[in-house]
């Protein structure tokens, strides 16, 4: 079938009304992805065309074929990069609805960012962080979901990723900071990131692996910056990374996009509160002069004139919960020994 692209979402056929969602499966071996968004919807039809009408309005989306009886589409992105995905509807013992997005193959930051914008649009908590509320660790602080892969990704996948993220060209920096996003949710689901004994520290919490997080920092889109958000909000909480953090190059090239012109509001505020969480972190484990820097390096980026308002007043209240933060640190002794 010849995929028709969805100028407007009326071209397309809608769900009507009675038509009605499956019910989640009740099978142990049964389980919604990670990318699942809970709704308090009722109406399934109205929920679904609300999906389309989304859809309909992301430029570049393909969709292949409306299931009525299967409450699901298929659909094909070409923007900013090529995937497929396919979304369905179920239906909660409670009445609630789920929302679940299925990439099939292709771009991952592609996938996410669909996914987001339908998250946005249902205006509701995506799956991850309602599981996150049940006890397992939550790998991001400011709403951004995150796709968690099935597989693990081993050590040397991790220094290909690292490796290509430093390359100029930007679509590689996207598909490497996706990478790095997707193996960083592998490791805070199947290795309790956030104890100071996880074993991922050797690979995403070293001085190499920071130079080329501040390469896409630096250099990067918004996929990348988007993905790199991620990835730095789950280290922002890790002991092992304090010392990589609270290194003058990349504490600065952190603070730089706060201030970088062309960057969105939302994007740049996700990195302010990284670096609030890094600079608590920093306070904790990191040496008294050391915690001082960056607290003055912080302080020094809130006057500039191209800091907005929103991001200044993240950045404050973060900075006003820090009384006795180089008392704290100077109490561990110690210093930063580390190069990017």
């Amino acid at each position: 079938m010849t995929p028709r692209v969805v100028d407007n979402y009326t071209d397309f056929p809608k769900f009507e009304n009675g038509d009605k969602a499956s019910p989640v499966p009740d099978d142990s071996f049964f389980s919604l992805e990670a990318t699942t968004i809970d709704t308090p919807i009722s109406d399934a039809a109205a929920l679904g065309n609300r999906v389309i009408t989304g859809l309909g309005a992301e430029e570049g989306v393909l969709i292949n074929k409306v299931s009525r009886t299967k409450m699901s589409i298929k659909a094909e992105a070409w923007r900013p990069m090529p995937c497929s995905f396919k979304v369905r509807i179920y239906v909660r013992g409670d009445g609630r609805h789920a929302v679940e997005f299925q990439r099939r193959s292709g771009d991952h930051m592609a996938f996410m960012q669909i996914y987001s914008h339908i998250e946005d649009l249902l205006d509701a908590r995506p799956m991850l962080d309602r599981r996150s509320s049940d006890g397992l660790p939550q790998p991001d602080l400011f709403g951004t979901p995150h796709f968690v892969p099935k597989q693990q990704v081993d050590s040397s996948s991790v220094q290909v990723l690292l490796d290509m993220a430093t390359q100029p060209d930007r679509h590689l920096q996207a598909e490497a900071a996706g990478g790095l996003a997707n193996a960083v949710a592998v490791a805070c689901f199947t290795a309790e990131l956030c104890t100071p004994e996880a074993c991922f520290a050797a690979e995403f919490c070293t001085p190499e692996a920071f130079a080329s997080y501040l390469c896409v920092l630096r250099n990067g889109g918004y996929a990348a910056l988007s993905a790199m958000a991620q990835v730095l909000s789950v280290l922002a909480m890790t002991p092992q990374a304090a010392a990589c953090f609270a290194h003058t190059g990349f504490w600065q090239g952190l603070l730089d996009t706060l201030i970088a012109h062309g960057m969105c509001e939302k994007l740049k505020r996700q990195l302010a509160q990284v670096a609030c969480c890094a600079l608590t972190l920093g306070a904790m484990e990191v040496a008294h002069d050391a915690a001082e820097q960056q607290l003055q390096m912080l302080l020094e980026t809130m006057k500039h004139e191209a800091i907005s308002p929103l991001v200044r007043n993240t950045l404050s209240e973060a900075t006003a919960l820090l009384p006795d933060v180089p008392k704290a640190a100077h109490r561990r002794g110690g210093g930063v020994d580390v190069a990017l």
